[in-house]
């Protein structure tokens, strides 16, 4: 399983500079929620959570291998949303 913060991404989190993996110019924030980067010479964007990885696949495995628990603290019964919220239809 991949790490949760890439090598690219945790250098970026230390420097506070994330360079554009198309051109190689200097990024930033899109606005103060920090997000989404932006490049400032080729305007190219992407989320900030897959900063660092080289492929979407890349991405998802990192998320995809972590193992969910549907019966969990919160959910002893292994119930649905929808059970457990009591928003089935009619």
């Amino acid at each position: 399983m991949s790490e949760f913060f890439n090598p690219k991404r945790l250098k970026a989190m230390e420097t506070g500079e994330y360079f554009c993996p198309k051109c190689g110019s200097l990024m930033l924030f899109e606005d103060e929620y920090e997000d989404t980067l932006i490049c400032s010479k080729c305007h190219y964007d992407m989320d900030l959570d897959r900063y660092g990885y080289d492929s979407d696949e890349e991405y998802e495995s990192t998320f995809l291998d972590i193992p969910v628990d549907e019966k969990s603290e919160d959910n002893k019964d292994g119930e649905s949303y929808d059970e457990v919220c009591d928003e089935l239809g009619d």
